[in-house]
């Protein structure tokens, strides 16, 4: 099935496709991979795990127990979705370099109110 999806061109969107098609051992155009490794990444810096973007873009909390798949599909299509909003309103850039300072900031662990951080730091830049 995924051969056929691969042959008819599907689009395949998740979060470090390019291990996982590896690992199967099935070649992807690029032009069918929509990978959200990448997408959320600075060039020469950390990639940053499903989880913290979760964590951080929407204040939530996934793979606390157990690896979930369907789980880490949905979410993302959901840091997709949530990208392509913030570059429609030309905020992308602005929230990728907010990302990665709130991420040193709490060396890139859940730390609680991702809200409340993200204000911490706001702030600070605003000050200083």
């Amino acid at each position: 099935k995924l051969r056929y999806m691969v042959d008819t061109g599907c689009t395949f969107i998740g979060h470090g496709l390019r291990n996982d098609f590896r690992m199967i051992n099935i070649k992807v155009p690029q032009g069918q991979i929509v990978d959200t490794v990448l997408i959320y990444n600075r060039p020469k810096a950390r990639k940053i795990g499903l989880r913290f973007l979760i964590w951080y873009c929407f204040g939530e909390d996934i793979q606390a127990e157990t690896h979930d798949s369907v789980e880490d599909a949905r979410a993302a299509l959901r840091l997709y979705e949530h990208h392509l909003e913030l570059v429609r309103n030309g905020q992308w850039e602005h929230e990728l370099d907010l990302l990665y300072r709130v991420g040193r900031s709490c060396n890139w662990q859940i730390t609680g109110d991702v809200h409340a951080l993200r204000e911490s730091i706001t702030s600070s830049t605003l000050d200083a």
